[in-house]
């Protein structure tokens, strides 16, 4: 019965989280995020090993299965078995470093209250970094985006994701622990974090500053790019120099054919004003998924080809192990784009953008790189017309808000069917088109505002995090020995 109850009750909560941050209509409810790890911290601290370790990887699977909605959609989304499949690989390998947390708890459940939180909270914030970086990994639905509404999430801008995921999980840890004493510590505790649940609420629902930049950035939002080529280019057309840097959405036309590439320069030419076009790109190394860059006097000054691509959907990952996995009938639909080598920057208007395609935007490293490149403007270009409006789009729009956090840098999202439209250095929308509204509008860039993140990176806060987390089981092995 106590085996069933653990099961149940992680099962639950791990829909809970991925609720809580997969979903729009959640959003006022995320800070609550973290305590959805109790049913997990009950196993570690009472519960077998074994248990441990399939708890972990249980909680991780509905967390990943609700919030991404079985992979934006459901049924919708997936086209044939092969899709059902590859997601279904996907999902073993990204829960699988979680039960590495559960065996390693298992070991620490006699450690002392602070020293367990540490030693949890660093084992979970690794567990999402790699979750976040692997081959076979997705960035979305970490456990420290549930801070992006509170005034803690400026500690976003010195350590990144991983800092606010250590701290929401070494916090709901404490919490945990101060719970199963009466103290007046355990009152401070949670009356503080009902404070920050409600500054939560209060932050999501509060209206940006709106500061105005001076470069004009005109998005076209117009539905599925690739079955409206044509609505686009009308549009493109009817820009004129004061709309400034035209976006267009990521798709899959082909920038290599000459008639069209001969047609967009001409459009940029006669509007005397640059345009950045999303479209695939064929090179000596391969297709690329790629954003060309078009200047105001119709010459092509390059393209950004996308560095992180997605896996099964424009790439086979792991190639040797997947075609032992996979059958070959299910192999030979997956796409076979080629990754991009470096980022790049272009100048329009005294600003210098770096731009960003689809999911890339949830990456840090790579805004960094173009930051350390002198970008201090983001585009982020995306074909989100196959995203749901309940998860998929909401959480391209989250981990695009906290990575302008990280970066100190404006972002222009551009999607197909949205939501598009700047956020500014801050994480707020300065303004925007609403998700489904197909229109062209023109917004003004703000300032950024370098930060320490752009500076040290990811590495060593991983590496202080990891050392942290050692040196709290070793010293709480070394206290074990000594006392038996």
């Amino acid at each position: 019965m106590r085996r069933t109850t653990a099961i149940i009750a992680t099962a639950t909560c791990g829909a809970l989280c991925g609720m809580l941050l997969g979903f729009p209509w959640a959003a006022d409810f995320a800070a609550l995020a973290p305590l959805t790890l109790f049913p997990l911290f009950w196993v570690y601290r009472s519960g077998s090993r074994l248990g441990s370790i399939c708890l972990s990887a249980l909680y991780t699977a509905f967390t990943l299965l609700v919030g991404l909605a079985w992979v934006y959609g459901g049924a919708v989304a997936h086209q044939g078995p092969g899709d059902y499949y590859t997601s279904f690989i996907a999902l073993l390998f990204q829960c699988a470093p979680y039960a590495i947390i559960g065996l390693i708890a298992s070991y620490a459940r006699n450690f002392p209250s602070a020293l367990w939180s540490l030693t949890v909270a660093s084992l979970w914030t690794l567990c999402d970094f790699a979750r976040a970086t692997l081959p076979l990994g997705i960035p979305y639905l970490q456990i420290g985006h549930a801070l992006i509404d509170t005034p803690l999430v400026e500690l976003a801008r010195f350590g990144g994701t991983e800092a606010l995921t250590f701290l929401c999980v070494a916090v709901a840890a404490a919490l945990y622990e101060l719970s199963l004493r009466p103290s007046r510590l355990r009152s401070i505790a949670w009356v503080a974090f009902a404070a920050l649940f409600a500054t939560n609420i209060l932050t999501q629902n509060a209206k940006p500053t709106i500061t105005r930049g001076t470069l004009p950035i005109t998005v076209l939002q117009l539905g599925t790019v690739d079955a409206r080529i044509g609505t686009y280019l009308i549009a493109s057309r009817k820009l004129g120099p004061a709309a400034g840097l035209a976006i267009w959405p990521e798709s899959t036309i082909d920038l290599s054919d000459v008639p069209l590439s001969e047609l967009l320069r001409t459009i940029a030419r006669a509007r005397h004003a640059p345009m950045l076009v999303g479209g695939t790109i064929s090179d000596a190394t391969g297709v690329h998924d790629a954003l060309e860059f078009i200047s105001g006097d119709g010459n092509i000054r390059g393209y950004y080809a996308k560095r992180q691509l997605v896996p099964f959907g424009e790439y086979l990952p792991l190639p040797a192990l997947a075609h032992i996995i996979i059958p070959k009938t299910i192999v030979s639909t997956i796409p076979n784009l080629s990754p991009g080598r470096e980022p790049v920057t272009f100048n329009v208007g005294g600003r210098t953008i770096g731009p960003l395609i689809c999911y890339e935007s949830a990456f840090p490293g790579l805004a960094r790189d173009e930051v350390r490149r002198g970008a201090n403007l983001l585009v982020a270009a995306s074909n989100d017309s196959w995203f749901t409006q309940q998860s998929g789009v909401w959480e391209l729009e989250q981990t695009a808000r906290l990575v302008a956090i990280e970066t100190g840098t404006p972002l222009i999202l551009s999607g197909t069917v949205g939501p598009s439209g700047v956020i500014d250095a801050n994480g707020k929308w300065v303004s925007s088109i609403a998700v489904g509204r197909l229109l062209r509008a023109t917004f003004f860039a703000p300032p950024a505002h370098p930060t320490f993140y752009d500076t040290v990176g990811d590495l060593p806060w991983i590496c202080l995090i990891a050392l942290i987390g050692t040196a709290c089981f070793l010293h709480s092995e070394k206290r074990r020995r000594d006392v038996t």
